[in-house]
């Protein structure tokens, strides 16, 4: 949980209004407080070290999802270690999920972002007390 430690709290990073909207509602639906940013450069400035996770789109405007989530991966200890999970609807998946993992992220996840998915991403980064360091893909 976050350090208020009263309910999840989720950065998602979407471009798209209307699939940042379903993966708000289905995130919040779960209990989930959610965060929203519809760029890297906003998704930049609104990351912090309470976040249990992030929800992160490829395309992007400005700066792609690969290059904000490199940008987080340098930031202090209690910021780059936040799981960090592909949401994309891009066509070539085995090179995205190779990217992902040559970047340190933590799951990818194909659009449009379900309710089984979402307890996927749940169960594996916040309420799983196993440390099972899988990569997550859906």
């Amino acid at each position: 949980m976050n350090k208020n430690d009263d309910k999840p709290k989720v950065l998602v990073v979407e471009d798209s209004l209307i699939a940042l909207k379903m993966a708000q509602i289905t995130l919040e639906g779960k209990g989930c407080e959610v965060v929203c940013a519809t760029s890297g450069e906003e998704a930049l400035k609104k990351i912090n070290s309470s976040f249990n996770f992030v929800l992160m789109d490829i395309g992007l405007p400005g700066i792609d999802g690969f290059e904000t989530a490199k940008c987080i991966r340098q930031m202090d200890k209690d910021i780059c270690a936040i799981p960090i999970i592909v949401l994309t609807g891009h066509s070539d998946t085995q090179r995205g999920i190779e990217i992902s993992k040559e970047i340190g992220l933590d799951g990818f996840l194909s659009k449009p972002f379900t309710v089984d998915m979402c307890n996927l991403v749940l169960d594996k980064f916040i309420f799983s007390k196993n440390e099972n360091s899988d990569f997550l893909i859906a």
